[in-house]
Formats: C-alpha cells, structure tokens, sequence
C-alpha cells in the first residue's frame, strides 16, 4: 500500500503543478476536470491520513479495507491525464516541429504563460544561435532576432505574437528565412556591385 502510495504522490505531484496553470485549464478543459475529481480523491485520503497517522488503519483499515483499491484507481486516473497531457504536447510538436527540441516539461512553461517572452529563455535549442527575440516597442510585436554572439539582424516583416504559440512561431520561422534569405541576396548584390565598381576603376 505505501509502494503504490508513493507512486500516486509522484504522479500526482507533477501533474498538480500543471494544471495548476488557468492557461493550461483553458487549453485542456476536459482533462482538467478530470484531475480535479481525482486530486480531490486523493486530497481526501491525505487529510485522512494526516488525522489518522496510525499506519495500520491508514494503510489497512481505513475505507472499509480498500485504501489500497482506491489508490490503485487514483493511480490509474492520473496515468489517463498523463496521457492526454502527452497527447496534446504531440499536437503542439506536430504543429512547430522544433518544439521537439525541447523536453515536455519546457514546452509546458511555455503553454503555461500567456507572455510571449516566455519562449526567450529556450530559443537557442528552438533555433541554433539564436538567443533572443527583439521585441518593438509595447512588446506587441517581434522586430528582429540577436545571436548568442550579440549579432542581430531585423526583420522586414515584423511577427505579432498572436493566438497560439506554435502558430506564431511558425511565422517567426518563416520570416527568420525570409530576412535571411534577402539579407544574403542584397549582400551578393552589393558585393557584385562594388567589384564591377572596382573593375571599371581599373
């Protein structure tokens, strides 16, 4: 009984940490009901606990004999929200691959927030060398990108941070090539430019 206790805490401990979360109550409405019934169950067999410290009736006697049963069945409700939980990350990877670089546990801080500066501290596993986004004035929008060199570059086309992260972030990824990509052809231009300069000099 205390073998499957300890395994109900552990779970339960990391999934009440996330659903502890109003956006991510928001996002997964039905899961969270779900462990809500369930971390009520299991919050009524700790005060019971606590009230009763005598490991025999806590573990044994308590609930007419079926405290075992019944922690069993927490156990495996909180195994279904963890399944739904990893269902919805894969939704989310699948609609910004690059969230695959990053482990669940980080792609759950940045569903959790509603600051779209929530993702500055995991961009350089998002984006190789890419530390920072720039954001304009009134962080209402992304302007630019900054190397972990200190390099920066603008972007033509600035990216608001608008409904779902992984749907923003993909304009983010785009643009990223789009800058870069005529970043490099003005570069070549006016390097053909200069040394056709050069040779009429000559």
């Amino acid at each position: 009984t205390i073998d499957t206790w300890m395994l109900v805490q552990r779970k339960w401990m990391y999934l009440e940490s996330i659903f502890a979360s109003d956006d991510i109550k928001m996002q997964l409405p039905e899961e969270a009901k779900k462990f809500g019934k369930t971390d009520a169950a299991y919050k009524k067999i700790m005060e019971a606990a606590f009230k009763q410290p005598n490991v025999l009736q806590a573990c044994v006697k308590a609930d007419g004999g079926n405290r075992l049963s019944d922690l069993k069945n927490i156990s495996f409700d909180l195994d279904k929200c963890q399944k739904s939980l990893t269902n919805y990350l894969e939704t989310k990877q699948m609609a910004f691959p690059r969230f695959y670089f990053i482990s669940n546990d980080d792609l759950l801080q940045i569903l959790g927030s509603s600051d779209p500066k929530s993702i500055q501290g995991f961009l350089l596993s998002l984006f190789d060398g890419c530390k920072r986004l720039e954001f304009g004035k009134g962080d209402k929008q992304m302007v630019g990108m900054t190397s972990d060199e200190g390099e920066n570059y603008d972007f033509f086309n600035p990216i608001k941070p608008e409904g779902n992260v992984e749907d923003w972030m993909n304009k983010v990824d785009e643009e990223m090539k789009s800058t870069l990509q005529t970043l490099c052809k003005i570069a070549v231009f006016n390097y053909a430019k200069a040394d056709r300069i050069e040779w009429i000099r000559e």
